[in-house]
């Protein structure tokens, strides 16, 4: 009954991969802070998620190599 436990393999994400997370995390951003929660609750519309965004996606296309110390968190 002796188990090894295995170890998840731990490999650096490649460019696309980080591209991805940083298009995918940026879209979040917007579609829930900057459309979905504004129109469930005050329908005010808020700048700062839009920015946030597109800085997200921006960064993702220009240096996706930036997103890897947030990807690995």
């Amino acid at each position: 009954m002796n188990q090894k436990s295995e170890a998840i393999p731990t490999t650096d994400p490649d460019r696309k991969a980080l591209r991805s997370y940083g298009l995918l995390m940026g879209g979040v951003i917007v579609i829930l802070f900057g459309l979905l929660l504004p129109w469930l609750f005050d329908g005010a519309f808020r700048a700062w998620p839009w920015i946030i965004g597109g800085a997200f996606a921006l960064l993702a296309l220009a240096t996706p190599i930036l997103r890897r110390p947030i990807y690995k968190l």
